[in-house]
This record gives structure tokens, C-alpha cells and sequence, in this order.
């Protein structure tokens, strides 16, 4: 499969394209934050239950959903010195008070290692023929009950770790690293400096629990908000697990794969982009070309698409990795999970590897 796909071509195509722009991530996070908050304080004088309503909880939860999205980003491009206050700031904005700090997703760079894409060893991956149909709806619904967790996670547990490094120890294996695949054992800290990282990450987020709780107990946050948020949080959680679900074909064995097998067993959304971007932002859409690319920024997906779609031959290993929408991917994931990576296709699958 390699052998008829060159990365060396593909990224001479491309290769003006690997600069992050600090300007363009800086205002897309603050028109995201904007337009969420606003809708979030909106939905209330316009009643939950109205057509008004349901419509400012869903823009709320997509632009809340849009600035979670960064930090994506920020796993890729932490050792880029351009976007270092970026990450100081996204913590701040969006990773403190969501509980979700930007450490919690260093692991990411694992899904996208040559050595452990698609092995035990990778947090965000499980084979079809252990991705049954019950774990796939298990992943959704886990959307409801990670909101609960994090305040304990972070609130409760995360003071007492101070001064018990066995659970410290428990807290970084198995309730830090955002993942897929349950069975994954995360590490800890790898130095000192990474270290003092988390812990300054993880202090923010249990003071920031004890605040929200204080506020929430105090009458200052009305139950309803609170519930509000949960609610928006869930939604958002729900929609990036549908997503995940779809970004792939899951068809590993569990043996590492290259750039272009990586690229080949993950799926492109390239079409209707302005609607896909809202449940794929920040360029998750086409996720087989960030596969091929991890170090591009993601504002130039969306012009290496075009590059590598032009340039290359029809039914070429890239244009093979397009999935004709949502409704299809979401069908072939269903319709496929359980089977063997090996299985014959069945006729009319949009989604299967060549």
C-alpha cells in the first residue's frame, strides 16, 4: 500500500504550508469564546425550552466545542515557540475553567508515532475486532459522565495526591491522559520541569473547582446555570466522540503502521466544508491529510487539500481516503464494527480501505 503513495511528492506540494500563524489562532480562539459565551448567557432570558433557546444552546455548545478543539493544536505544535503564550492563554480561557488542561493531551503525539500508531501503545486507538458495537456506544455515552468526573478528579482527589504519591501516581496512569482506548496506562511525568507543568495545571483546575463550588453553594451561580453548563459540556463531549469515531476505519492489527498506512486507515470529510467544519473544526475534517501531515497547522489543511487533490491522479491513495459525509461514515463504522480488519467489503461500503 506504501509503494503507491510518495510523501516525499506530496509534501514538496505542501511544504510552504508548516508555519503556524499566531494571529489567526489567537482570533479564531477569541471569536469562538465570544460567540459561546453569548450564546450560553442568551439562552436563558430566551427560555431553554424555546426554538430560540435549543437554537443559542447549540451555537454555545459548537464555539464552546470549536475553543476545546485547540487543544489538538497545542499537542502538536508545543515545541513551537510562536504558540507558547497561545498555550498559556487557552489554559487560562478554556483548558482551567473546562478542567481539561492542555497536559492531558501530550499523550496525542502517540496516535501519530510510526512506532505506536494503532498499537497498545496508542491512547486514542482500538482495532474493529475489540471496538464492538457496545464499546462504541459506551465511548457516547461516557460523554455524560466525564463532566461529573472532572470536578472530582481535579477538586477532590488532586489535593489529597499532594501528599499521597501512590494515588499521584494512580491520578497520571489512569485518569489523566485523554483517551479512547480504556485499557491504555498512562505515564508520569517524564522530568522535573514536566513535572512542575502539571502540577501548576492541575492547581488551577482544583482551584478552580473550589471557586465554582463555593459560587454554586453560595447562590452566586444559579443550579440552572450549572446545569446549563453540564449540559453544554456533554454536548460538546458528544459531538468530538462521533467525531472520533468517524475520524478512522480502525483497521490496524496492532502493528505499527507508516505515514501512509496511518493516512489510508484514517478518513477526509472534504465536502459541504462550511457545515462539517461545525462538528469537525480546526481542520479535524480532513483528518487522513493531518495523519499524512501532524506538523501542519491547521489553517492550511483546507489549501494542502487543494494542493494534493489537484495535483494528484484520480483514485489515488489520498482521494481514496474521502468519505461521502457523515451519514455514511457514521453507517460504515456501524455496519463494520465487530468485523475483522481482513473481512471482504460488503457491496456498496463508501469506507473501505483499498
Amino acid at each position: 500500500m506504501s509503494g503507491e503513495f510518495s510523501v516525499r511528492r506530496a509534501h514538496a506540494l505542501v511544504g510552504d504550508l508548516f508555519t503556524p500563524r499566531p494571529a489567526v489562532y489567537w482570533a479564531d480562539l477569541a471569536a469562538s469564546f465570544t460567540v459561546s459565551a453569548a450564546a450560553f448567557w442568551a439562552a436563558r432570558p430566551a427560555g431553554y425550552a424555546t426554538p430560540a433557546g435549543a437554537l443559542l444552546f447549540a451555537v454555545s455548545t459548537l464555539a464552546a466545542y470549536r475553543c476545546a478543539a485547540f487543544i489538538h493544536e497545542l499537542a502538536h505544535l508545543r515545541g513551537r515557540q510562536a504558540l507558547r503564550r497561545f498555550r498559556r492563554g487557552w489554559n487560562l480561557l478554556v483548558g482551567i475553567p473546562f478542567m481539561m488542561p492542555a497536559f492531558m493531551f501530550d499523550a496525542h503525539v502517540k496516535h501519530h508515532s510510526v512506532r505506536s500508531y494503532g498499537t497498545r501503545d496508542d491512547p486514542e486507538y482500538r482495532p474493529l475486532d475489540r471496538l464492538s458495537r457496545g464499546r462504541a456506544l459506551a465511548f457516547l455515552g461516557s460523554s455524560f459522565v466525564l463532566p461529573l468526573l472532572a470536578p472530582v478528579r481535579f477538586g477532590l482527589l488532586t489535593p489529597v495526591a499532594l501528599v499521597n504519591a501512590r494515588l499521584r501516581r494512580h491520578l497520571y496512569t489512569h485518569f489523566t491522559t485523554l483517551k479512547i482506548d480504556l485499557d491504555y496506562v498512562g505515564g508520569v511525568p517524564a522530568d522535573r520541569r514536566q513535572a512542575r507543568a502539571w502540577l501548576v495545571q492541575e492547581l488551577a483546575c482544583a482551584l478552580w473547582a473550589a471557586v465554582a463550588a463555593a459560587l454554586l453553594l453560595t447562590g452566586a451561580i444559579p443550579v440552572e446555570r450549572a446545569v446549563q453548563a453540564y449540559a453544554v459540556y456533554s454536548a460538546l463531549l458528544l459531538v468530538n466522540a462521533v467525531r472520533t469515531l468517524v475520524s478512522h476505519r480502525w483497521n490496524g492489527d496492532e502493528e505499527p503502521m507508516d505515514l501512509v498506512d496511518q493516512m489510508m486507515d484514517s478518513i477526509n470529510h472534504p465536502r459541504r466544508p462550511l457545515l462539517t467544519e461545525l462538528w469537525a473544526p480546526l481542520g479535524l475534517r480532513l483528518h487522513a491529510l493531518h495523519h499524512l501531515f501532524p506538523g501542519m497547522p491547521y489553517h492550511a489543511l483546507p489549501e494542502a487539500h487543494r494542493r494534493l487533490s489537484a495535483a494528484l491522479p484520480p483514485g489515488s491513495a489520498y482521494h481514496r481516503t474521502a468519505s461521502d459525509g457523515l451519514p455514511a461514515s457514521v453507517a460504515a463504522l456501524w455496519n463494520g464494527t465487530g468485523r475483522r480488519p481482513d473481512a471482504p467489503p460488503r457491496a456498496g461500503e463508501p469506507l473501505t480501505t483499498p
